[in-house]
């Protein structure tokens, strides 16, 4: 296994066992899979991993095994979409007497470890850690139709998304209670780079000599002389900025 900082997603019907009970399997078989394959759509759109199908939900990694400097951004507009598709079909289905789920999602970021699990006859590409089991509990403890995650979720992307805080909350196996949010939507778009010029950008240090090439290439550049340059450091220095 690999050792990654990723997001799990979590997405499940409510009260399915009950509601299904007097449902023709063929009428459930095509409501699920009708509703699983918006949950795929989702996480695909957002470059995420489904990695479980649980009946009528699915696990899904972001930031593994394709790495993205904004998995947690990725995971959250991921369930937002989902949760917009799913009540929109939700809605649909009880609109022509049809049976339809209402569903709920919970994330978590944190480090986990990556890999397959299994033999060579069956194998699954999996992660394995706390980070995934309080996922889980985020899942459980969102109300119908709402996405909720934990506040490490939340600090990664608070840039990015309107929230609204759910305060503690008591999750089974865990002895201090966890702080819980609900993602209510996104804001206007804007880059990593605006949100943090929002925040207040540090004074570059030892980097006049790099900024001096930039800004002669940049006005060769604006006189018609078209120039290129390449940028190579290590992660953080501040390359993007």
């Amino acid at each position: 296994g690999e050792r990654r900082t990723v997001t799990i997603l979590f997405v499940d019907a409510v009260g399915s066992t009950s509601r299904s009970e007097h449902v023709d399997p063929e009428e459930l078989h095509g409501v699920i899979r009708a509703a699983t394959d918006m949950m795929i759509d989702a996480v695909n759109h957002c470059g995420g991993t489904v990695t479980q199908f649980r009946g009528d939900g699915v696990m899904a990694i972001f930031g593994a095994p394709i790495a993205h400097e904004d998995s947690a951004r990725r995971a959250v507009a991921a369930s937002l979409y989902m949760r917009d598709a799913l009540d929109a079909y939700a809605t649909e289905c009880a609109s022509r007497g049809a049976i339809g789920f209402e569903y709920r999602i919970g994330l978590n970021t944190g480090p986990v470890v990556v890999g397959t699990i299994g033999s060579d006859l069956t194998m699954d590409y999996s992660a394995v850690g706390d980070t995934v089991n309080l996922a889980a509990r985020m899942e459980q403890s969102a109300a119908p139709r709402t996405v909720c995650v934990s506040e490490h979720t939340q600090r990664a992307v608070a840039e990015y998304f309107e929230f609204r805080d759910l305060g503690t909350r008591d999750v089974k196996g865990r002895v201090d209670p966890v702080r819980a949010f609900e993602v209510v939507r996104e804001l206007p778009s804007r880059t990593r780079l605006d949100a943090s010029a929002a925040r207040g950008l540090t004074p570059y240090v030892g980097r006049e000599d790099q900024l001096g090439v930039l800004q002669a290439t940049f006005a060769q550049a604006r006189r018609g002389e078209g120039q290129v340059v390449f940028i190579t450091g290590e992660a953080g220095m501040g390359k993007s900025r």
